[in-house]
């Protein structure tokens, strides 16, 4: 998955590749403050920043690797190659759980548009997959009431093909106003 481009004015944005992964490893492998890692900016790479800076730079890069964790959890379950059915309820989960880990952070670590997303992104899924249900037993319905008809149709094709009274013509015709009713164009 590709970076996510930090706010444009953001000075860690100018960072060089080799030196936003020095600020990963603070953030993430040790765990550092943001006020310490504003410092370590100024110190080791010259690089005058702010705590909220680092803040929201954390944030944007916390959820770029939470994404791509959620792609590779997705790509280890077996049979996702050849199921796209499988594959969106992997990554639907996947959204599912983001949503309850942002839930339960505190106000300060989540924007609320973000988890906001999230719960629309789930909401509309769903309203999807009960769409999907409603339509698949629409298709049962129909597919009970066709061949319920056929049956009925059937007896009486039956009666009409045994009637020896009648010709060919009167069997095609009396077999059309049985299928289709009464007053048939010619």
């Amino acid at each position: 998955m590709s970076e996510k481009k930090m706010k444009g004015d953001s000075n860690l944005n100018g960072l060089l590749p080799e030196q936003r992964a020095q600020v990963d490893r603070w953030l993430f492998d040790e765990e550092q403050t943001y006020k310490e890692v504003a410092e370590k900016c100024r110190k080791e790479f010259g690089l005058l920043t702010s705590m909220t800076s680092v803040y929201r730079y954390y944030h944007a890069k916390k959820q770029i690797l939470k994404l791509n964790q959620l792609g590779r959890d997705a790509q280890k379950v077996e049979g996702l190659d050849n199921d796209p059915q499988r594959t969106y309820e992997s990554v639907l989960q996947g959204v599912e759980t983001m949503a309850l880990e942002m839930a339960r952070c505190s106000r300060d670590e989540v924007k609320a548009r973000d988890l906001s997303d999230l719960v629309h992104l789930l909401i509309a899924a769903r309203r999807e997959a009960n769409e999907a249900s409603r339509v698949a037993l629409a298709r049962e319905k129909l597919e009970y009431d066709v061949a319920t008809a056929c049956l009925m149709h059937k007896i009486e094709m039956d009666r009409i093909c045994e009637d020896k009274s009648m010709d060919d013509g009167e069997r095609i015709q009396a077999i059309r106003e049985e299928l289709f009713g009464p007053n048939l164009p010619e």
